[in-house]
């Protein structure tokens, strides 16, 4: 697909603009994440996403006609969305805000083969996870004669790989300039913090056997809330405001930024049923969640203007579910989300239609020759899967429902796994397009990276 360039890219010679659209020069030392990152990091996280969407795949076409013998629907679903979110937009992002932050602080990381290690860590227990929950789910799993929760282990054991990035990454960025992205990635680093509060909350919950649900139901929202919105979009906020510095020339994005951060932290409280939510806590959760959506429009209105079609494709989509987000500052507006059920929808919306495409097109920034020269490829599947979930919905008119629509989901899952497959086959062999690296989409920041 063709694109226009993006209104402002990086400057040759320069590693990045201060917010006053300042030039900075380039460092004597390599600014690097470590010898050979790219060469790991990028493969397995599209590995894990083929694995994590043909797992989505089976759940779609088990829903039809049924699945092997072992095998519940429940438990794959678990399996799934575990796996997409441990094993393909947690290590992708890690591996990019490594890549991306020194070219936007000016510092070298000072320990980048720990940085590495930690990085391949969290992936190694990523996946480890899968196993145990597409066969028992959060049940009990025999081991050694014993019965153990094992899924919930190895979930225990990945937050403290959260830790260890979380410490390593406030020990290396102490006293470092801190521009909007970095800023963002505070922001995501400390809501990835919050989000193990919330899973550790649950557990808790669980061995105390409380007779109030309300302390289960409010971990696993924060849990969820804090590492979708949180973790994750702040993360690749922070990348494509790293990616795209002139939109840091917008007077009003250093407010957007606070006023985004301000609300994230309690944006679960909209998640929560609004019996369980006294009236003051209601009040709280409609402020951070219109703190939020007044933070997202912003940052919409900023980036829109220096980014190329195929970003405005991914904006759109965050704009989509900032609006739907929206519906839930009111009760009624809630329930109405919940009756025609959106939520799945929105996920989508959020972790596919923003997340991954965004996460996609960064990295074709950070290393084109390990990307295909041409994605477009990609966007169109993402998008046509998502629109295959919508039939799903009470949107959808009830006469025009039937078992085409759970057909057309389940083959929508496929275009997606196919294009990553390209994808995967491109990362493992880099270099093969050298001479045709300036034709690419990903060209405009060829000044920055090479």
């Amino acid at each position: 697909m063709a694109m226009r360039k993006p209104e402002q890219s990086f400057p040759s010679g320069s590693l990045m603009n201060s917010d006053r659209g300042q030039k900075s020069t380039r460092p004597a030392e390599p600014l690097s994440a470590g010898p050979g990152i790219s060469s790991w990091i990028w493969p397995a996280s599209l590995a894990g996403f083929i694995l994590a969407g043909a797992t989505g795949a089976l759940y779609r076409f088990g829903l039809l006609y049924g699945l092997p013998e072992g095998l519940a629907l429940a438990n794959v679903r678990h399996a799934h969305s575990h796996l997409m979110l441990l094993g393909w937009v947690t290590p992708a992002t890690m591996g990019l805000i490594a890549f991306w932050w020194p070219r936007v602080s000016g510092r070298s990381w000072q320990r980048p083969r720990l940085l590495q290690a930690i990085i391949a860590l969290n992936f190694a227990l990523g996946l480890a996870v899968y196993v145990p929950f597409i066969l028992y789910g959060y049940g009990l799993a025999p081991v050694g004669g014993r019965e153990l929760p094992l899924s919930a282990m190895i979930l225990g054991l990945s937050m403290f790989g959260w830790y260890g990035l979380i410490a390593l990454y406030a020990w290396e960025t102490r006293g470092a300039p801190r521009p909007l992205p970095v800023r963002l990635w505070d922001g995501a680093f400390a809501l990835l913090f919050l989000a193990s509060i919330g899973a550790w909350g649950v557990s808790a919950a669980g061995r105390l056997a409380l007779a109030n649900p309300f302390w289960s139901i409010a971990g696993m929202q924060l849990f969820l809330t804090a590492f979708t919105e949180g973790w994750l979009l702040l993360g690749v906020l922070g990348l494509l405001a790293a990616a795209y510095p002139a939109c840091r020339r917008n007077g009003a994005i250093r407010t957007g930024s606070f006023v985004l951060l301000a609300g994230t932290p309690l944006l679960f409280l909209l998640q929560l049923p609004a019996d369980f939510v006294p009236v003051v806590a209601r009040l709280v959760a409609g402020a951070a969640g219109l703190l939020v959506f007044t933070g997202l429009l912003i940052f919409l209105q900023a980036l829109w203007p220096v980014v190329p079609f195929l970003v405005r494709w991914l904006l759109l989509f965050l704009g989509l579910k900032a609006a739907a987000g929206l519906l839930l500052l009111w009760p009624a507006g809630a329930a109405w989300t919940a009756a025609v059920g959106l939520r799945i929808s929105m996920l989508h919306w959020l972790l596919l239609g923003f997340v991954s495409l965004g996460l996609v097109w960064i990295a074709g920034f950070s290393w084109p020759e390990r990307m295909p020269t041409r994605p477009a490829a990609f966007w169109w599947a993402v998008t046509l899967l998502i629109l295959t979930l919508l039939p799903l919905t009470g949107l959808w008119p009830a006469g025009w429902r039937g078992r085409w629509a759970l057909e057309a989901a389940a083959w929508g899952t496929i275009p997606p796994l196919l294009a990553a497959a390209v994808f995967a086959w491109r990362a493992l062999r880099p270099g093969r397009n050298q001479a045709a690296r300036k034709q690419t989409a990903y060209a405009d920041a060829d000044t920055l990276v090479h």
